[in-house]
């Protein structure tokens, strides 16, 4: 049994994968219905929590990942109701996001790389990892715009000034992660141009990393 996540309990994994697709499906409602904005926010906080619990095993890394967790979410309550509050808490509950995700899915990878055989909590932890990835990049994107406003644009207006700009960042980082590439959301200043950049090479190269993992174990496994 793996020291990291319990390789008999891919529950975890479902119930991480559910709550990404609820991001994924709560973002266009968001767009069309105004007050759905609290359930968008609170699914991205499920990200996190329900990332937290798929690495329960690894006590030290649950222990730093769910402080970073409740860290962002206060510094998400701190942006919503205070409206006086520093410039620089957005900036750090974004950070926060992605240190958390950039926890999460160290763990998760290590589990899957340590793998003797193909298993349905491997394969749904792949793809769990995917998804975060898209996340993750999401929150970087975001500091970007906060600090440079105007860093990605959509229809050539600053995604930073539009009132869908949280789903634009979701929809670009996936979009730039699976190289789709369709351009109605492009990346202006040199950061986000790079940033894009290493999204799209590191998409590419864990597809291909992980398909031929799932290859080589399944393999391995026939030969056993």
């Amino acid at each position: 049994m793996s020291r990291y996540v319990g390789a008999a309990e891919p529950h975890r994994f479902g119930f991480l994968l559910g709550t990404l697709f609820l991001v994924l499906l709560a973002i266009p409602l968001a767009e069309e219905v105004p007050a759905a904005e609290l359930g968008v926010t609170a699914a991205f906080w499920g990200v996190l929590f329900a990332g937290v619990l798929a690495i329960a095993r690894d006590h030290w890394l649950r222990s730093l990942a769910l402080a970073t967790a409740l860290a962002k979410l206060l510094a998400d309550v701190a942006r919503e109701l205070v409206p006086s509050a520093p410039a620089v808490v957005p900036v750090l509950a974004s950070l926060l996001g992605a240190a958390c995700l950039a926890l999460v899915c160290t763990v998760l990878l290590r589990h899957i790389l340590t793998r003797s055989e193909v298993s349905v909590d491997v394969l749904l932890g792949g793809v769990a990892v995917y998804l975060l990835l898209g996340v993750f990049f999401s929150y970087l994107f975001a500091v970007v715009e906060l600090l440079a406003p105007g860093s990605l644009r959509a229809g050539g207006e600053p995604l930073a000034t539009l009132n869908d700009a949280a789903a634009g960042l979701v929809y670009y980082s996936f979009v730039t992660l699976t190289t789709l590439g369709y351009g109605d959301v492009v990346p202006v200043s040199s950061v986000a141009r790079m940033l894009a950049a290493v999204e799209a090479v590191v998409g590419q190269l864990y597809i291909a990393v992980f398909i031929a993992g799932m290859v080589g174990l399944h393999i391995a496994g026939r030969r056993g």
